[in-house]
């Protein structure tokens, strides 16, 4: 599929991007205007106030929710012309998504979750188990390859979870509060395993938390306040 190729646009720019939910007779307005440039491969801090529209702001971004007015674009094309089919494609392919409650199947071994993603967009057997050797080996996790994951601890989940979501290789990893359930240990070694993704990856990370100590891996630290951008 020849969109999103790397060009000299941003790889995610944000429009005046706006957000309503509908609550009974009440409007919510979670983004108000949203302009964002992400232009660099960078890990890029989001914080704010619970309520600030951080969440709503990263699932618009990866195509798991669509705006109320605004534009998504990823090398310039925007989200929103996009076929079924093709916005399918940009959440398997170019975006990744970390959540703070692992997202793993538990009825799969730590091999087959980090296999699902690839087996949906065709990969072979032969290259998926190399993947997943590759990335287990990666981040000193190989030891697990056969365990089921529900005998695993919420910071190997975690680590896991993480493994699947760059499977792909997305070009960006969306991160949701991915220490938000971790002791301090664990959140340390999430936080290294996230600077090797963007270090030895290439990959962009948005990374929302509330908890500076998480955020100090980040270049640069934007922050949301009542659906607004109040730095860039």
């Amino acid at each position: 599929m020849q969109l999103f190729q790397e060009t000299n646009a941003p790889i995610i720019e944000t429009v005046n991007l706006h957000k309503i939910y509908r609550l009974g007779k009440t409007d919510v307005f979670a983004l108000q205007g949203i302009d964002l440039k992400i232009t660099e491969t960078k890990i890029i801090g989001i914080t704010g106030p619970s309520g600030a529209g951080k969440s709503t702001l990263l699932y618009i971004i990866g195509g798991l929710e669509a705006p109320t007015a605004g534009s998504v674009l990823c090398y310039g094309t925007s989200l929103e012309n996009l076929s079924f089919k093709e916005l399918a494609y940009y959440r398997r392919n170019i975006v990744g998504f970390i959540f703070q409650f692992h997202n793993l199947d538990p009825t799969l071994t730590v091999n087959e979750n980090i296999q699902l993603p690839m087996i949906f967009n065709g990969i072979s057997r032969e290259k998926r188990l190399k993947r997943v050797k590759e990335l287990l080996s990666e981040f000193n996790l190989q030891h697990l390859i056969n365990r089921p994951v529900t005998t695993l601890s919420a910071g190997e989940q975690q680590r896991i979870g993480i493994c699947v979501a760059v499977a792909n290789n997305p070009t960006l990893l969306l991160a949701d509060e991915p220490t938000g359930e971790l002791d301090s240990k664990n959140v340390e070694l999430v936080k290294e395993m996230l600077k090797a993704v963007n270090e030895d990856f290439g990959t962009t990370i948005l990374l929302v938390s509330h908890d500076k100590n998480v955020l100090d891996i980040s270049h640069h630290i934007i922050t949301l306040k009542d659906g607004k951008l109040l730095n860039t």
